[in-house]
C-alpha cells in the first residue's frame, strides 16, 4: 500500500488491521517521508520512488502482489507494474495523479506555479491549504488527526514542496506510460470531491485504459477517513 502527499504509512494504520485478517498487507513510508530519512545521494523521482517499492516485493515471497496506491503513490506504483509485470497480479488506485489532458495538465501546472510562489513568501500553511483545494477538500466529518500526525504531515508536505513539486510526470509522459500497462488495473474515485484535479484525473486515466471507475462515497482521503467500507472495497477487488 504506497500513501500520497504530505502523509506517512500511518495514512492506513486503521485499515490494515482490518485487511491483514485475510492477507498479508505492507505498508512503508516513501523515502523522505517521516520514518523514512533521506540521505543526501537519493533519488527522490518516480524511477528512485519505484526502486523502493521494488525492494519491497521480496518480503511477498515469490506471489505476485496486489498493489494499492493513493494519489501521487499510484505513479510509482504504475512504474513498479511496467517494470515487474511478472510480480504484479493487479493495480488498485484510488484517485491517482494521473493528469493527461491539457486542461488537467494546465490546472496541475498552474497550481503548482501558485503553491511554489506561496512558499517563497515563506507561506508553507497557505500552499497546504491550496493543495487541499486542489485535491477537491477534506471531509468534514473525517476522524480527528493526532497532533504529532499533523506534524508529520506538515514536515512531509515540506519534504514535496523540496523535493517533488514540479517534477510530477504529466501528460504524454503518463498516457505512453498508461499505453504500456499490461497489468489488470482498478480505478477507484470519490463522489464528493468532484471538483478535485485527481478526480478528474482519474476519469482521463480510466478512459485511455478503456475501463470504467468504482465509486465510493467520500473525498480524496477516503481511505483514511472511512476505513472499514475502504477495507471492504479492497477486499472485493482481491477476489
Amino acid at each position: 500500500m504506497i500513501h500520497g502527499t504530505a502523509s506517512d504509512a500511518d495514512y492506513f494504520k486503521d485499515s490494515v488491521p482490518l485487511l491483514s485478517d485475510s492477507c498479508k498487507v505492507i505498508s512503508y513510508d516513501r523515502n523522505g517521508c517521516s520514518r523514512s530519512i533521506p540521505f543526501p545521494e537519493a533519488d527522490f523521482g518516480i524511477r528512485g520512488e519505484m526502486k523502493d517499492a521494488a525492494a519491497l516485493l521480496d518480503l511477498a515471497g515469490d506471489r505476485k502482489l496486489s498493489v494499492f496506491a493513493l494519489s501521487a503513490g499510484a505513479l510509482a506504483a504504475l512504474e513498479l507494474a511496467l517494470f515487474y509485470p511478472e510480480r504484479i497480479k493487479r493495480l488498485i488506485l484510488y484517485e491517482p495523479s494521473f493528469c493527461i489532458s491539457e486542461e488537467s495538465v494546465n490546472r496541475l501546472k498552474r497550481t503548482e506555479k501558485e503553491i511554489g510562489s506561496l512558499v517563497s513568501d515563506g507561506r508553507t500553511a497557505a500552499a497546504l491549504l491550496r493543495f487541499v483545494d486542489l485535491i477537491g477538500g477534506l471531509d468534514p466529518e473525517s476522524p480527528p488527526v493526532s497532533e504529532k500526525q499533523q506534524l508529520a504531515n506538515f514536515d512531509n508536505f515540506r519534504f514535496f514542496l523540496d523535493h517533488q513539486l514540479g517534477h510530477l510526470p504529466c501528460g504524454e509522459e503518463i498516457s505512453a506510460r498508461l499505453e504500456k500497462l499490461a497489468v489488470p488495473c482498478w480505478i477507484v474515485c470519490g463522489t464528493k470531491d468532484g471538483e478535485g484535479l485527481f478526480y478528474q484525473a482519474s476519469h482521463e486515466a480510466a478512459q485511455l485504459l478503456g475501463i470504467r471507475p468504482a465509486y465510493v462515497e467520500g473525498f480524496h482521503n477516503y481511505p483514511k477517513d472511512h476505513p472499514q467500507e475502504f477495507s471492504d472495497v479492497i477486499r472485493s477487488m482481491l477476489t
